[in-house]
């Protein structure tokens, strides 16, 4: 599956983690809130762009199911990358994911 066929996952994982990063909290922003900039986009203040993750990257046998997808911020998603799953990094975060 290519990662723009993951885009079909938004809504669905977005809706049922509260539009809000699965890791820290911080509430995603919406499509409809996304400010036009020269650079692209922006976000409203309080708000962090959103990605789809995998809770078990591909790199350590998880798959492309709904159940292993979660809504994430792009620092919390960067933060984890491809090398540790949920719980490895819910541990280095200190426990607080």
């Amino acid at each position: 599956m290519s990662k723009k066929s993951f885009g079909k996952f938004i809504p669905t994982v977005a809706h049922r983690d509260g539009w809000n990063c699965h890791y820290c909290k911080k509430p995603i922003a919406k499509q409809h809130q996304m400010i036009p900039s020269e650079a692209g986009y922006t976000v409203p203040k309080g708000f962090v762009f959103g990605t789809i993750d995998h809770k078990i990257p591909r790199s350590k046998g998880g798959d492309n199911q709904l159940e292993n997808f979660v809504l994430s911020c792009h620092v919390c998603n960067s933060k984890k990358s491809n090398k540790h799953t949920y719980l490895e990094f819910k541990t280095l975060m200190g426990g607080a994911v």
